[in-house]
Order: structure tokens, then C-alpha cells, then sequence
């Protein structure tokens, strides 16, 4: 399980360097997605799941 602070930004860098070591990645799903910030534009290459978006107050 990833700490609370793992963002989609964290996620894409992680997946840049899994494939920069020669691995795939066929998809990437999170708990919540906080459009906000913007991290899910980061993983568009990727199919990402997300159970929840929270918009915010």
C-alpha cells in the first residue's frame, strides 16, 4: 500500500522509470483523484482507474 502522500505525479514518474528499466505498464488505479492538481494528465498515456474524484471544498 502506498503512503497517503503518493500522488498521480509520484505514479508517473514511477512508471517512467519502470519503463525506462524495461517494464510495462498496462494500467494504473488509485483510491482517489483530486483533478486539481493535475496528476491524472501526467498518466495519459495510461489507462487509469480511479474510484472516487473529490473536487475539491
Amino acid at each position: 500500500m502506498m503512503p497517503p502522500s503518493f500522488s498521480m505525479s509520484w505514479a508517473a514518474a514511477a512508471a517512467q522509470l519502470i519503463e525506462k528499466l524495461g517494464g510495462i505498464i498496462h494500467e494504473c488505479s488509485f483510491v482517489i483523484d483530486l483533478p486539481e492538481l493535475g496528476g491524472k494528465q501526467k498518466l495519459d498515456k495510461y489507462n487509469v482507474h480511479c474510484l472516487v474524484e473529490f473536487e475539491g471544498h
